[in-house]
């Protein structure tokens, strides 16, 4: 079952399983290549219905240092390439406005990645 919610970026269509509600890979700001690269984070809309369905891209990473675990990997199982990267996969109630979200930031050390 489809799930549409009106952010302030525009319109997000997201499944409904078990009663959750998911949204997958939705921008929380513009991709940062070019100019942006090293840029504070740019705001992002869109017209129209986005698809958030599916994950959004992974931050591409360089292969591990030697003797460290592949835990990026470059390709493979669950690897979705791309510039827009900035995502969330925002999971919540079906029902109800104005809900409590978790937000989970995975780890780094800002020291193998690019």
């Amino acid at each position: 079952m489809d799930e549409i919610r009106k952010t302030t970026s525009g319109t997000i269509r997201g499944t409904v399983t078990d009663g959750i509600a998911s949204f997958l890979g939705v921008p929380y700001a513009a991709a940062p290549v070019g100019e942006r690269r090293f840029a504070l984070p740019a705001p992002i809309s869109w017209d129209g219905e986005r698809d958030a369905t599916v994950h959004g891209a992974n931050a591409a990473q360089l292969p591990p240092h030697p003797g460290m675990p592949d835990i990026t990997p470059i390709t493979g199982p669950g690897w979705v390439p791309g510039a827009e990267y900035l995502t969330a996969d925002v999971r919540t109630p079906a029902t109800g406005d104005l809900l409590p979200v978790m937000v989970f930031v995975h780890g780094g050390a800002f020291t193998i990645g690019r």
